[in-house]
């Protein structure tokens, strides 16, 4: 089972997904990550995923790899932009969208950055949870 996160930057929500995929789905799978253009991880993400124990700090980010989108079981939307890739993708593949804000468009304090991460962290660790109920089956 082969399953992709995508996201506008592979730098927050899909790393993040990546992050948990890892720790949650069976050992089996094959877990990757990219964006529509790749970009520097977010040191937010960072921070909050290792608040929960998970290291994504050495993790590349990465541009869409069409050969991937289209040879994976499932690809996972997490953005607008990405949701996009998925319109034309074989029927073998599952496509499924997660309607997650950006937390990187969070304003305010660094304190309410930070906690936009988490809320978004947090999301993504149910949606991957659910991810591996519904495939345990």
């Amino acid at each position: 089972m082969q399953i992709y996160f995508i996201s506008t930057n592979d730098s927050s929500r899909s790393k993040m997904a990546e992050g948990f995929a890892k720790v949650i789905l069976p050992t089996s799978w094959i877990i990757k990550s990219a964006g529509v253009s790749a970009d520097k991880i977010s040191p937010y993400a960072i921070q909050v995923m290792s608040e929960v124990g998970i290291d994504i700090a050495e993790e590349p980010s990465q541009s869409i790899d069409d050969t991937t989108l289209t040879n994976s079981d499932v690809v996972v939307s997490l953005s607008r932009d990405a949701k996009s890739k998925t319109l034309a993708l074989p029927t073998s593949v599952q496509a499924v969208h997660w309607p997650l804000n950006d937390p990187a468009m969070a304003t305010g304090s660094e304190k309410q950055k930070v906690a936009a991460f988490r809320e978004i962290r947090d999301e993504i660790k149910q949606y991957v949870t659910n991810i591996r109920d519904e495939y345990r089956q």
